[in-house]
This record gives structure tokens, C-alpha cells and sequence, in this order.
């Protein structure tokens, strides 16, 4: 998806399923293979070599799932290897005029394998790698009102995560989070003709720690070594047409409109040294084991960063697509293409404040960094779909390849010069909110893409039904 000199990004994905149906009991089951990584490299004060961050997973995920569906009611549970475990319950009445559903879900996950590397071995620090794990708890909540062709429904996610520690030993990151989900979905269904219409909403509030835990004289020893806060709020709607013509007596096919808006806002909050003095965002010094910590008393390793900022992200899509319906002898031939042209003009500013400690006093410094994203282009997608007669067989594949028309990356080096104000804190605990400071420290530009290398994914589908 993503393969540039200075970031990187890839996954991949298998999964078999199965479906069984004795009376009104749905039993399914299946396995999930997935793979996913991504990184990129940054510099950093003190040091002579670039830092290099990845994040990688693989995952191997079993699951099994219950459903009882009966005439005004269905109960539905699901059991997975994470592990993870939910259950629903639906409800609706005679003619399917109202119908609404709740559910509950507890589990673990470990999110990435996080890898913070330098190349130079003689550093102190040259390397952090721990895991990225959670555990969670999700509700979830939909009702609706179906009248003729017309049905809306309201639904809305909770997901709440907590730190999953354990007895892990080493470097561990983990996540505290609260993150809601809220939609209005209208359609409209005719012969011909089909709309929809949807509005959505979704805030989270995250904040990630990197804990180094160790044995201190037998007795269990954790410092915190990374901490960001980040509020996010995503706003959305989109909306389709649909339209299906006959050509033909084995051939109706079907052209869609669509258009998406929207708007993702992010903030990481600034604390003060008063508020959080134990809260930087990253604190060197809590990396080291103690029997270094002793030994190391000057320079970045007595220094705490604290990052803090807002940015928001635009986006505009709107798109075509196109599905041949042919139909011979019992088969179902279904090519189609979809193009999707878009906008993105991606800001960021964020503070950085760099606090060196003294006897009696911190001195802190801090400047403004800024970072911009536009882009315009298209996304392609192109695909076959085939289905035996009485849908024994079927089988979907398509590709999918990003083409941008303009791309441009401009950001202020997080290592350059620039100008810089400095602030002399007699007593920490009068520590006052620091005023970022606008400056141009090495202005750099990335227009380099390869097809093919970024934005190209590739999916394929067989089933058969007995």
C-alpha cells in the first residue's frame, strides 16, 4: 500500500469461512490469517543515525458463531481465539415494521509488535521492542423503522480499552481508550432504482503509554517512558444512487453514483509541567535500566520531551461505477469497474517542548513544527464476478490501484535549526503554559510515487455451497 524511501506500509490477508443451517439454527466457523506492517524513519536530537520505527503483526484467528433466528426475536453469539467472545440480541416486530438489536463483546488483542531501532549499536539506547496489547470492552446498539421502500436505521458502537500488563517483562505499549460510533443510514429501495443516504460520527479519546517494567532486588519495578494523549473527532456523510437498466433478455446491468465529505479533526493536548510533570511524552531517561540510570546524568538522557498540537484532514470523494450483469445458460458473468476521483489537503502544526534538568530549576525550550499534505487523484478498481448456476460456485476477484495526480508532502524538519525561545523555571512548580513560536527549520518536499508500489491491493474470493 505504501512503499516509500521514508515510510512503508503492507498487509496482506486469508480467510475461510463456512456456514451451516439445520432449521432455524446458523451454525458458522472459520479461520483468519492476517499480516500487517508499517514504518518509517525520523531523526532525533543527540543523535548522528535516524531512528527507525515498525510496527508489524501476524495473526492467526479461529472462530466460531451460534444464531437462533425466530419469528419476532434471533440470538446470536460469537466466540474467537484473540480471545474474544460476544452476544446479541434482535428484536422485531411481524411485518419487519420495527426492528432493533444490542449486543456486548469482551476480549484481547495485541495490536503491533512495536520496534524502535538505531543504527548505531554503541548508543545507549539503540533499540526498544515490546509489544502493543489492550484489552477491550464493546457495546453496540441499532434500531429502525422499514415502511414500504423506505427503511432508516440508527446505530451506535462503544468501545472501551484498558492496559493489559500481565506479568510481561521488557518494554510493553498498551492503550487506554474510549471511542464512540454513531450512524443514520436512509435507503430507498424501488425496481429500478435504488438511494441511500448516510450520516456518521465518530470521537475518541486515546491515550498511549510505553511502560518499561524490570526486577529490582526481587520487587517488581515499571516506569513510564512514552505517553500521548490524542483526541480525534471524524465527521462523514456519503450518499449513492444506484439504477439498473436491462440489455437484453440475460443481461441488466447497473451504474452507481456516489459522493463522501468529510472531516477529521485531532488534537493532543498540552499538559503543563505543574499538571504532568510525570507525564512527558517521551522521557528518556526512563528507557535505561536502573544500574545505567546512575551512570548517565547529562545530555538527551536528562532531557523530557512533551509534543503536543492540533490538526485536521479534509476529504472529498466522488465516484463511479459501472457492473456488466450477463446471465448465460444458468452462469452469472459480472465484470465491473469503479473509479473514484479525490481531494486531500492534510494539515498539521504541532509544539514541541524540550525541558533539560537542573539542581533547582528546569530550562525549557520549545518550537513550532508544521506539516502538510495535499494530494488529488483517483482510485481504479477493477474486477470479475462469477456464479455457477444455483450459486454452487462463485467466485470474486479484483485490483485496485491508487493514481495520483498531484501529490505533495512539505514539512519543517524535526532536527533544523530553528528559531528556538528559552525558558528558565526557578521552581517547576510555577511552571507556566509555554507559547509556541513559529519557525522554518528545513522545509522539505515529496512528490516521489510508484505505481504498483503504493496504493495497489489485490483481492480474491471463491466459495461453493452445498
Amino acid at each position: 500500500m505504501l512503499d516509500q524511501l521514508d515510510k512503508w506500509m503492507s498487509g496482506w490477508a486469508c480467510n475461510v469461512d463456512d456456514e451451516l443451517q439445520v432449521g432455524n439454527l446458523y451454525i458458522n466457523g472459520g479461520y483468519t490469517h492476517l499480516e500487517y506492517k508499517g514504518g518509517a524513519y525520523f531523526f532525533a536530537e543527540g543523535f548522528n543515525y535516524p531512528w527507525k520505527m515498525d510496527l508489524k503483526n501476524k495473526l492467526d484467528i479461529g472462530h466460531v458463531g451460534l444464531k437462533t433466528q425466530y419469528k419476532y426475536a434471533s440470538v446470536e453469539a460469537n466466540v474467537a481465539s484473540l480471545p474474544y467472545v460476544d452476544g446479541k440480541i434482535g428484536w422485531n416486530t411481524a411485518d419487519s415494521l420495527f426492528f432493533a438489536q444490542v449486543g456486548m463483546g469482551r476480549g484481547q488483542f495485541v495490536l503491533a509488535r512495536t520496534n524502535w531501532s538505531l543504527d548505531d549499536t554503541t548508543a545507549y539506547i539503540h533499540e526498544l521492542d515490546g509489544n502493543w496489547r489492550f484489552k477491550f470492552l464493546s457495546k453496540q446498539m441499532s434500531a429502525g423503522l422499514k415502511y414500504g421502500n423506505h427503511k432508516l436505521k440508527l446505530s451506535m458502537v462503544s468501545i472501551q480499552s484498558d492496559p493489559d500488563i500481565g506479568g510481561h517483562q521488557g518494554y510493553v505499549f498498551t492503550d487506554t481508550s474510549s471511542i464512540g460510533v454513531y450512524d443514520m443510514v436512509y435507503s430507498y429501495s424501488g425496481k429500478d432504482n435504488a438511494f441511500f443516504w448516510t450520516l456518521a460520527y465518530a470521537n475518541a479519546d486515546v491515550s498511549v503509554e510505553g511502560i518499561h517494567r524490570e526486577k529490582v532486588s526481587g520487587a517488581q519495578d515499571e516506569k513510564r517512558f512514552f505517553y500521548l494523549p490524542v483526541e480525534a473527532s471524524l465527521y462523514m456523510t456519503m450518499v449513492e444512487y444506484r439504477h439498473w437498466r436491462s440489455q437484453g433478455l440475460y443481461r441488466r446491468d447497473r451504474i452507481s453514483l456516489k459522493a463522501v465529505a468529510g472531516l477529521l479533526e485531532l488534537d493532543i493536548p498540552y499538559i503543563p509541567w505543574k499538571q504532568g510533570r510525570f507525564h512527558p511524552t517521551l522521557a528518556p531517561n526512563q528507557i535505561l535500566d536502573n544500574s545505567m540510570i546512575k551512570l548517565l546524568s547529562l545530555g538527551f538522557y536528562n532531557q523530557d520531551y512533551r509534543i503536543y498540537g492540533e490538526g485536521e484532514v479534509p476529504l472529498w470523494l466522488a465516484g463511479v461505477r459501472y457492473d456488466w450483469n450477463f446471465s448465460p445458460a444458468g452462469w452469472r458473468i459480472n465484470p465491473y469497474v469503479d473509479l473514484d476521483g479525490f481531494y486531500v489537503d492534510a494539515k498539521m502544526e504541532l509544539g514541541r517542548r524540550v525541558e533539560t534538568k537542573k539542581v533547582a530549576k528546569i530550562l525549557a525550550t520549545t518550537d513550532t513544527l508544521n506539516w502538510n499534505l495535499t494530494a488529488t487523484g483517483a482510485v481504479a478498481l477493477v474486477g470479475l464476478k462469477v456464479e455457477s448456476p444455483h450459486k454452487a460456485v462463485y467466485a470474486d476477484v479484483h485490483l485496485m490501484q491508487l493514481l495520483p495526480i498531484y501529490y505533495k508532502e512539505k514539512h519543517f524538519n524535526l532536527a533544523g535549526g530553528g528559531t528556538q525561545s528559552e525558558e528558565p523555571i526557578e521552581d517547576p512548580e510555577q511552571s507556566q503554559d509555554v507559547v509556541m513560536h513559529p519557525t522554518l527549520s528545513g522545509e522539505g518536499d515529496r512528490q516521489s510515487y510508484r505505481i504498483f508500489r503504493n496504493g495497489f491491493a489485490v483481492s480474491a474470493e471463491i466459495g461453493f455451497r452445498i
